[in-house]
């Protein structure tokens, strides 16, 4: 095996503190490359974009509706009323992401008409900004199904426990 002193690059332990490292700078070849690839991502982000704006319109107008027409026909009851607020409340949900695409395809679109540093970085602080609420969003649910996961559980046995007794 070589020594890494041979070779002039450093030794790496990876139970050092990290190290400031040198970034080079870009040059025109990478930064063609780079704005191409997000020119040809920007098309599906603002579709992906436009169509979760659309969606929320949608769902929340047509929960409100669909409340209005059960309530005017005298089907108004509990059900219809958590089922009209979760609808709402879905749809307003789907607002958050889409806006953050939407931003996200801006912003490519600003990056390639002016690659700069700043136009970049805004570019991915939007699409971060997006994944950061998806992870949320899916951290909430998966904590959400084990206590209904833990609920139904704990029925079951209360109710194997009551036909017992």
């Amino acid at each position: 095996m070589a020594d890494p002193s041979e070779s002039g690059r450093p030794e790496f332990n990876p139970y050092d503190a990290p190290k400031e490292r040198e970034i080079p700078l870009l040059n025109e070849t990478s930064v063609a490359r780079t704005v191409e690839l997000l020119n040809q991502t920007r098309p599906w982000v603002r579709f992906f974009g436009g169509m979760g704006i659309a969606f929320t319109f949608l769902m929340t107008i047509g929960s409100v509706i669909g409340g209005l027409l059960l309530v005017s026909r005298g089907q108004a009851s509990i059900k219809v009323l958590v089922f009209v607020v979760a609808y709402f409340i879905s749809g307003l949900l789907y607002f958050f992401p889409s806006r953050h695409l939407w931003r996200y395809g801006g912003s490519i679109a600003a990056f390639s008409t002016n690659p700069t540093p700043e136009n970049l970085n805004e570019a991915l602080a939007q699409q971060k900004s997006f994944w950061k609420f998806i992870g949320v969003a899916m951290t909430v649910v998966l904590i959400f199904y084990v206590v209904l996961l833990v609920l139904g559980l704990l029925g079951v046995m209360f109710a194997a426990l009551a036909r017992t007794v």
